[in-house]
């Protein structure tokens, strides 16, 4: 299998972000529709049936940037960059209980669609470096233009939950550069990596193993709390944080009437990617305590929910209760650039295509009759 990556442009907002990559999902799917083994896939099961391996792990996470100032307080940098680090780890190893895209695994069902793919136990941390695991870092930062790039996220297909992550997660980080995050909502290395890995949807009887996807929902209410209670005393906080962290807010208190009563997950699967899935496995009959790779014909169902295009299973769904991108708006998109550094990008590339050697987020080499000749194309916005 090919996997294919692509960026959006940067952005200036998480709404204006959820269009382009839905966008770039359109794209994708006009370049490559025909090709039936194309996802908007994540996570890391195999499936057998006999001696035969049917699926292959593949992998097409969600990487995210956000502008980040690190800004510590003290001049014991080494601290405060550990502090940090923990902070943003502590966030992340529990934010898939709402922005997770759900996968069926061999041991139930996710709602983390990396839980295989990341170490959350492993602090590095003599500058705000990433936290390594097997294949590529939780996240990493690029100190020449202040970027943070997270790199354990699920790829959404619901725009709610794309825009939504991004949002929070930048009001969250707005909560660590002002050394406002709680105490209470910070976890030791080793249960983020618990929870992070062994979030399941509950069983159900005796096979009930819902403990970690509770810590991490009341993990979550800690510090979207938190979060809502600095964007209300912050005179800056763009409105589309705050009023996120206020759904995400909403949405906790319904996760916890799903985990209390199964059968009411449509409360949230017009919001969710792994509710929505779940919701159309079991309105088919399936229930949680059944699902497993066993049932190929289940794990089959999860992968038509992340192919892309606009006739997609979750296209429709999403359509249909949760429409938050008009289709022009989405086919506008398609062909205009937002007016960060992106247009000056392709700006910079149509005057100087012939000679460029390489394009990095902000600079671009040109081949000189001598040397080399760098454009800086200055900062994200």
């Amino acid at each position: 299998m090919v996997t294919i990556e692509y960026a959006t442009p940067e952005c200036s907002s998480a709404r204006e972000l959820a269009v382009h990559a839905l966008a770039g999902d359109q794209l994708m799917h006009r370049l490559y529709g025909p090709i039936s083994a194309v996802y908007k896939r994540g996570g890391y099961t195999t499936v057998h049936v006999g001696d035969d391996r049917v699926l292959e792990p593949m992998s097409t996470g969600h990487h995210e940037n956000y502008s980040f100032y690190y800004r510590p307080d003290t001049t014991d940098h080494d601290y405060a960059r550990r502090k940090q680090e923990r902070q943003l780890l502590s966030y992340l190893a529990s934010r898939a209980i709402w922005a997770g895209a759900g996968i069926v695994t061999d041991v139930g069902y996710s709602p983390n669609q990396r839980f295989g793919a990341n170490r959350f136990n492993a602090l590095k941390s003599t500058n705000l470096s990433p936290t390594t695991h097997g294949r590529k870092h939780v996240f990493d930062y690029h100190p020449t233009d202040n970027r943070l790039e997270v790199r354990s996220g699920d790829p959404n297909m619901s725009p709610w939950a794309l825009r939504t992550k991004h949002a929070v997660t930048s009001l969250v980080l707005r909560l660590i550069e002002h050394d406002a995050f709680p105490e209470s909502g910070l976890l030791n290395p080793n249960k983020c990596q618990a929870i992070f890995q062994k979030m399941l949807i509950p069983r159900g009887g005796e096979d009930s193993n819902d403990r970690f996807t509770r810590q991490a929902l009341e993990h979550q209410k800690v510090i979207l709390q938190a979060a809502i209670d600095f964007a209300l005393t912050q005179p800056n906080i763009p409105d589309e944080e705050l009023s996120a962290a206020q759904d995400v807010s909403t949405t906790l208190h319904d996760i916890e009437v799903f985990l209390n009563d199964p059968e009411a997950i449509d409360v949230i699967s017009d919001r969710i990617d792994w509710a929505a899935k779940l919701a159309d496995m079991m309105s088919l009959g399936l229930r949680p305590m059944s699902i497993t790779t066993e049932y190929l014909s289940t794990v089959m169902l999860d992968l038509q929910w992340e192919r892309l295009g606009p006739g997609s299973i979750s296209a429709q769904w999403y359509k249909a209760h949760h429409n938050m991108v008009p289709p022009e708006e989405l086919k506008h998109a398609c062909t205009t650039l937002p007016a960060t550094r992106a247009a000056r990008r392709v700006e910079a590339l149509n005057e100087e295509l012939d000679d460029v050697i390489n394009i990095s987020w902000r600079y671009i080499a040109i081949r000189g009759k001598d040397s080399l000749r760098m454009i800086n194309l200055g900062p994200p916005l």
